[in-house]
């Protein structure tokens, strides 16, 4: 349900072409095998093979070899223009870590799920960087205002425009 709510809201609320997205998943590792379960539900919900990609271990996280705990894996919705970003990722934590390493399935499977606001805005806004969004640009031109400089004329500036906005707007989402 997860899957199908995304993919619904990215494709069809957010009217993002359907060929200009690629879902990856869990390959599989030593602990945990091949989340095939999630593939042929991205299967069914129509994404295509070629838009469908295994992933290393980076989608699969929790506590390490040393602790013990909740363990997941995910799957995630990726706009082929943000490369190695994420529009979307769902975690199946459904795995526990035992105190000796082992890692078992649960009774129970929790999800988690979560939109890359930033990520996303990039895409509908048709713009390459988060800092080009409106959700940094006006900072951005404060900071311009000022600090009697320009944005985009400098590359050390340019990264100290980016931290002090990025400080800002943490600053007023708290």
């Amino acid at each position: 349900e997860a899957c199908t709510l995304a993919w619904t809201f990215l494709t069809k609320t957010l009217t993002i072409p359907k060929d200009h997205l690629y879902v990856s998943y869990f390959g599989g590792n030593s602990e945990v095998p091949e989340d095939v379960e999630t593939r042929k539900i991205w299967r069914k919900i129509g994404v295509p093979d070629s838009s469908l990609r295994k992933s290393s271990d980076s989608h699969f996280f929790g506590l390490d070899k040393s602790g013990f705990g909740a363990v997941a894996v995910s799957t995630q919705i990726h706009h082929k223009r943000l490369q190695n970003s994420c529009l979307w990722n769902i975690d199946f934590t459904n795995y526990t870590r035992h105190k000796d390493g082992r890692v078992v399935t649960t009774d129970k499977m929790h999800v988690d799920t979560g939109m890359r606001l930033e990520d996303l805005a990039c895409v509908v806004q048709g713009v390459s960087s988060v800092y080009e969004t409106d959700l940094f640009l006006p900072i951005i031109r404060k900071i311009e205002q000022v600090s009697h400089k320009k944005y985009k004329r400098n590359s050390n500036l340019d990264t100290s425009f980016r931290v002090v906005a990025d400080l800002i707007r943490a600053q007023c989402a708290t």
